[in-house]
């Protein structure tokens, strides 16, 4: 990261240089970026944070917990549930990341033993009837250096999850994975049909060779199926 000031000084004169060539509000929006990444330049360490994002319902809290290996997350039935992000972070985080949270108003926090130098963080429902969440997860998920997109084999064509993220988002698609989670709801034959499905809707919204991981985090024997595979792309 020895690079990372002379990289922010560029960006800054970059968008110095394409003052009066641009759109006004091109420019405000290129500014905002620019000083958003020096802000957070201050904050760089070892620990890779990741957002675990997905539509209502599709077991994001579950899939925490069997990550962790614990239940650090709160799960219900009742939709939303997530309200706001929980980060679940090393026992032992290294300096910056406390303060990352901070700025990031990631203000519940539970600790997890199992991935010393990952934090994930539990995020509202993307579709959510609630639109502050939405706006929530539109305000942090620039910020979050990797994604894991979490999908049930109910809503996993919704069009607002396709649409109107991961389509606008397919050129960070290398810092994507993609879990078709709660897979014991239905059976083998009509679980391949929907992960060749989603496959095929993930290349249509511009992500060129996507990977699903098809897994069950809270099925009613209380054993997870299909983490072992996820947790080793951390």
């Amino acid at each position: 990261m020895a690079d990372l000031p002379a990289v922010l000084d560029g960006l800054d004169l970059v968008v110095g240089l394409a003052d009066g060539h641009l759109h006004p509000d091109d420019i405000a929006l290129a500014r905002r970026g620019a000083r958003a990444a020096r802000d957070l330049s201050g904050f760089v360490g070892d620990t890779l944070v990741l957002a675990v994002v997905g539509g209502t319902g599709s077991g994001k809290s579950s899939l925490v917990n069997a990550l962790a290996g614990e239940p650090v997350a709160s799960v219900s039935p009742v939709r939303p549930h997530t309200a706001e992000p929980l980060a679940v972070v090393p026992e032992d985080p290294d300096d910056g990341l406390d303060v990352l949270l901070d700025r990031l108003g990631v203000v519940r926090r539970a600790r997890q033993g199992r991935f010393p130098g990952i934090a994930l963080l539990d995020m509202a429902d993307i579709d959510s009837i609630e639109f502050g969440h939405r706006v929530e997860v539109e305000r942090l998920l620039p910020q979050i250096d990797g994604m894991i997109w979490v999908f049930d084999p109910v809503k996993y064509a919704d069009r607002i999850v396709h649409d109107e993220f991961l389509a606008p988002l397919a050129d960070s698609a290398g810092r994507f994975v993609f879990v078709l989670n709660q897979i014991d709801l239905v059976g083998s034959d009509e679980r391949g049909e929907i992960v060749t499905d989603l496959l095929v809707r993930l290349r249509a919204d511009g992500i060129p060779r996507p990977e699903v991981f098809a897994v069950a985090a809270d099925p009613p024997d209380g054993r997870p199926v299909g983490i072992e595979p996820v947790s080793y792309t951390h």
